[in-house]
């Protein structure tokens, strides 16, 4: 395997994982409530679910900042490569301090995944993607960084997002993240052949 292929593998392993692993996490919590309760609290509240979620999100976090390093090699785009290692930076930080943690590093680096993941969609489009694939991830990086936002205003309101629920707008920051490393790992694997 080259460095590109082995790259996409990784990020799409890697991403595979943490999506089966919050399905996973999300069966086995009794109680649980994917629209009104926080992803996170699957890896803090009940001790199956939470090594579930946890190591599924270090392992994301681990295989990004793989791939990072071997896009920065290939690539040779230094931007690209660091909105990579920050994500998965961020979700290494989530895995580890979970919200019964340290709650501050935990949600700095929940912020940390949501914002460059966001970011590394957008910019995936002017060094990986050309049209029409390029503007549906467009409008998936948007959707990422509008419920960001829409979070971040919710919050303090204490409102559960105007009847949304923190969990389906959070859902709503980090799917499009893990469909899109999904499919850029494929893509990627399957460019460099």
């Amino acid at each position: 395997m080259e460095g590109m292929e082995k790259a996409g593998f990784v990020f799409m392993c890697g991403a595979i994982i943490l999506l089966f692993g919050i399905m996973l996490a999300e069966f086995i919590f009794e109680g649980y409530s994917v629209s009104n309760d926080w992803i996170s609290d699957l890896g803090a509240n009940a001790p199956l679910p939470g090594m579930v979620f946890n190591a599924s999100i270090v392992l994301f976090g681990i295989s990004a900042l793989y791939s990072a390093n071997l896009f920065r090699k290939v690539l040779k785009d230094p931007i690209f490569s660091m909105l990579i290692f920050l994500a998965g930076t961020g979700a290494i930080i989530v895995g580890i301090f979970n919200v019964k943690t340290i709650v501050l590093i935990h949600y700095s680096g929940a912020l940390m995944a949501f914002i460059f993941g966001a970011g590394a969609i957008i910019y995936s489009t002017k060094i990986i993607y050309k049209s029409p694939l390029s503007y549906f991830w467009i409008l998936l990086g948007i959707m990422s960084f509008v419920n960001i936002a829409f979070l971040v205003i919710c919050w303090p309101l204490d409102n559960n997002c105007f009847g949304f629920g923190y969990g389906s707008v959070e859902r709503l920051i980090l799917y499009p993240i893990i469909v899109w490393s999904i499919a850029t790992g494929a893509y990627i694997m399957a460019s460099d052949k």
